[in-house]
This record gives structure tokens, C-alpha cells and sequence, in this order.
């Protein structure tokens, strides 16, 4: 019973020291700052100095929260009886574009606001595109640049025109393009003629680089075609010419050099030989031998299905007299010749000769080449059986068969 009394006792003198009346602490009003900027419109690397200004009892550090293109940042601000000052450098504010910031303080936060941070002026060189690189003649294909003036800091710069400028064999164009979703463009139609474009663009004290679109011809028109013999006949040999005309576009320029242009040779309705030859200040030139026998042969040139020539026929005359070949039997050899052409001359030293060897179970063929009109083929090595053998001998488009009698 004493032990509860004085507990009891104990109580009640503590409860007696809390002094009436007391308040709970109150709260601080955070929402009574101000946020002030000395420069609300600035540019790329221009410094900013804030000043912010809260209720004097505040003595405390609050954060600058501050959001734009370049990401987020936090600024702490040392507040002395409720004011501070921030400063914000120009390395921090490199980037053009809108930056977001507010106040923050205890998990409140206030004062929020934005600024625009503008691009700087262009610098150094204009930053420029242009294509296609290659257009073509007949004012049916366009070429075009795209400008990107640029600042020190690679902002798209604050301008709003540049002067572009197109420079040709006949005339030099500029003009005035207005910026348009931070770009320049221009587009050029290609005209009548050939050659290559100049252009480059400028503003201020930024200019591009100098850029090229090259022009190129349209589709080859029709041409024609004319053959020079070097001599009429059928020689296998002798080397003759076909050329074309200058061949041009529909607007009289002259087509690409390298332009493939397929030389179609026909006899009796049949292709027997396709050529191709480039060309060359617009002219392709064909060099082609002479067929070995008579024949007529038409010639025709044409591009990729795209443009065609006349139709030149020409007419290759005999240019063997005849053949005169012998069998030898004591040698057992075949002399052929002497041969002669359409002059009467022997023919050329390396004509060719065939012979067609056939007897029982026995089929080859042999070749040789003329010399001084004549060639000596030796049996010997060639024949091993006794028995009967066909030999056709055949030189150009002339040939004769002889019989003989192997022992």
C-alpha cells in the first residue's frame, strides 16, 4: 500500500511541471518564394543568375530543379534568412530549346516556370546535303540541297533565310530560301543539256561546301550505221569497219561515253555474230573480220532495246580461185596448193587448211597453215592401217575430196 501511494504521489508532481498554454510547432509556408532570372531570354552560353527569395525564416538549402534538352539537373541554392543566389554558367547551357524549372524544398515545391534558351548565330561551315547525285536531261528529273545552318554548339542557329546559289555552264541562280522546320530546301528541275551543277548555300558567316549534281543524257534516240571495207571479199581475214553517227538524246546531247551499243551480223535471216562496242564522243565503232566464203551479211546496231539503226547490207565475194590438192604416193603425203586469190596472188602465208581423214573404224581431222601458197601434210604419222580413206580437204569455202589407197 506505501509502495502504490508513492507512485501515486509521483504522478501527480510530474503532471503539475507542463506549463499551460504551450503551442505545436508550426509548419514553414514554402509556397511564399520567388524565383527571379536576370536574363529570361538567353542564348547559348550566356550565363543566367537567379535569385531566390523565400520567408525570412528560412535558413536552409532548397533545390533548383531544372529540365530541358539536355537533360535534368539539380541545383542546390544556400538560402540566408530566406534569400540566395544561384549561378548558372554558359558551359551549362549549350543546348537551344525550352528548359522547365521549379522549386523544392522539404517535399514541397513552387515557383515553377520556363524559359527559352535561343540558338546561337550560324558558324563555321553550312551543314548541306544534296541529292540525287546524277539526274537526268529532258527537265524530267529534279535534284535538290537541304541546308542545316548550325551555331558554335551544334543548335540549329537562329536565322530564318539563306541564300542559295546554283551555278551552270550558262548561268549563275541565287535565291533567297526561308527556313522551314529548322531546314532550307531547294528543288531544281533538270533542263535541256548536259553537264554539271555548282551549288552551295550561305548566311551570315557560315557558308557550305561546294556541292556537284552531275547531268546526265536521257535515252538514246535512233542513229545510223555505215560500213568501210577495207576490200570485198571473203578472205577470213581482212579487218573492216562499222561506225555509227554521233548518237544523242531528244534534246540533241550527246548519250554517255561507255554507252553499249550490240552490233547484230545476219546472213539469210540467221544471227551469226553479235559484237559490242562502246562508245565514244557519242560514236561506237565496230572492227570485225572478214567471213571465210561468200556470203551477203546484214548489220544492224542497237541500244538495250532502246534504239536501233538502219539495216546496211554488204556482199563478201569469192576470194579462192579454186583448190588443187594431190595425194603423193611415194611419200605418202598430200600436197595442197599453190592456191590463189582474187588477184591472182598466192594466198597469204597462214591461211588455213583442214583435213577431214575418215576410212574404217578411222575419224580425224587435221589442220594446217598455208605458206607461200602450198602445204605439205605427211600421211606417215597419221595413217597405220592398210585400207580405203576419204580425205576432204577444205580451204575457205573450197574444198575437194580425194581416194587413195593406204599400204
Amino acid at each position: 500500500m506505501k509502495l502504490l501511494s508513492y507512485i501515486s504521489i509521483l504522478i501527480l508532481s510530474l503532471s503539475s511541471c507542463q506549463a499551460p498554454g504551450i503551442d505545436e510547432p508550426k509548419s514553414i509556408q514554402f509556397n511564399f518564394c520567388e524565383v527571379l532570372l536576370d536574363n529570361p531570354f538567353p542564348s547559348v552560353g550566356d550565363g543566367i543568375n537567379i535569385k531566390v527569395t523565400c520567408g525570412p525564416e528560412i535558413n536552409d538549402t532548397v533545390h533548383l530543379m531544372w529540365s530541358g534538352t539536355f537533360g535534368d539537373r539539380i541545383y542546390p541554392v544556400y538560402l540566408i534568412n530566406g534569400s540566395g543566389d544561384l549561378q548558372i554558367k554558359g558551359q551549362d547551357l549549350i543546348h537551344s530549346g525550352v528548359v522547365t524549372y521549379q522549386l523544392n524544398y522539404m517535399g514541397q515545391s513552387c515557383c515553377s516556370g520556363s524559359l527559352v534558351i535561343k540558338a546561337g548565330k550560324p558558324m563555321g561551315i553550312l551543314e548541306t546535303y544534296v541529292g540525287p547525285k546524277t539526274i537526268i536531261a529532258g527537265g524530267q528529273e529534279e535534284g535538290m540541297m537541304v541546308a542545316i545552318p548550325l551555331d558554335t554548339f551544334g543548335n540549329v542557329a537562329d536565322t530564318y533565310e539563306l541564300d542559295f546559289g546554283l551555278s551552270t555552264a550558262d548561268e549563275n541562280i541565287n535565291e533567297i530560301i526561308q527556313l522551314k522546320h529548322l531546314t532550307a530546301s531547294k528543288r531544281y528541275l533538270s533542263g535541256d543539256k548536259t553537264g554539271k551543277w555548282y551549288l552551295g548555300a550561305s548566311v551570315d558567316q557560315s557558308n557550305s561546301l561546294e556541292e556537284h549534281i552531275y547531268i546526265k543524257p536521257s535515252a538514246p534516240m535512233d542513229f545510223k550505221i555505215k560500213i568501210v571495207l577495207s576490200t570485198p571479199y571473203a578472205d577470213g581475214r581482212t579487218v573492216s569497219v562499222v561506225s555509227t553517227t554521233v548518237i544523242e538524246d531528244s534534246s540533241n546531247n550527246i548519250i554517255t561515253d561507255g554507252t553499249i551499243v550490240n552490233f547484230f551480223l545476219m546472213s539469210n535471216d540467221k544471227m551469226v555474230a553479235l559484237y559490242q562496242a562502246p562508245t565514244i564522243g557519242g560514236i561506237a565503232r565496230l572492227f570485225f573480220e572478214h567471213p571465210d566464203r561468200p556470203m551477203e551479211l546484214e548489220i544492224q546496231g542497237q541500244i538495250a532495246n532502246i534504239a536501233r539503226s538502219n539495216l546496211v547490207k554488204v556482199i563478201f565475194e569469192p576470194f579462192i580461185q579454186g583448190i588443187t590438192a594431190k595425194y603423193i604416193e611415194d611419200i605418202k603425203a598430200i600436197h595442197v596448193g599453190p592456191l590463189k586469190g582474187s588477184l591472182n596472188q598466192f594466198l597469204p602465208d597462214g591461211y588455213r587448211v583442214a583435213f577431214h581423214i575418215q576410212g574404217d573404224q578411222y575419224d580425224v581431222w587435221k589442220y594446217g597453215m598455208l605458206e607461200n601458197g602450198s602445204y605439205h601434210l605427211s600421211l606417215s604419222d597419221i595413217l597405220y592401217s592398210p585400207g580405203a580413206y576419204r580425205i576432204n580437204i577444205y580451204v575457205g569455202d573450197h574444198f575437194q575430196l580425194l581416194n587413195i589407197q593406204w599400204k
